[in-house]
């Protein structure tokens, strides 16, 4: 709960842009991105989860289950710091009350997840907005 009292645990925050979208991993260490948003509350259960993403052609491909941040670290109700569990492209969402409930495929809404490409910058053009990666 916020502290004064106007957040609700068991909602989810909403999401709005992550800093940075892009990381290049020949030039960056790519370790953490900050999530910007509304309504994240500091409690033990806040966390952040990544799909890992393969990119394929033009789009990206969910590659498995989601990932917990190996740490997280609360600055305000709209802003969050994740550390990245491995380097790579990720769909990552903010959870205040554990595990999100629902897989990502092509058929949900992934309007609470946001796009994090962690690549090598000299071999893919990328387009978080768009969603798109495609190699040079």
């Amino acid at each position: 709960m916020g502290a004064d009292c106007s957040l609700n645990t068991t909602s989810d925050p909403i999401l709005t842009f992550l800093a940075p979208e892009i990381c290049n991993t020949v030039t960056e260490p790519c370790t953490s991105v900050v999530v910007y948003g509304k309504n994240m509350i500091d409690t033990p259960s806040l966390n952040c989860y990544f799909y890992k993403l393969q990119s394929k052609l033009s789009d990206f491909k969910v590659t498995g289950p989601a990932e917990t941040s190996p740490k997280v670290t609360y600055i305000t109700s709209s802003q969050v710091v994740c550390d990245v569990p491995e380097a790579g492209n990720y769909l990552i969402t903010v959870s205040n009350s554990g595990p999100p409930e629902y897989v990502i495929s092509n058929n949900t809404d992934s309007s609470n997840w946001l796009l994090f490409i962690g690549t090598d910058r000299s071999c893919f053009t990328c387009d978080p907005a768009e969603g798109t990666c495609v190699q040079r």
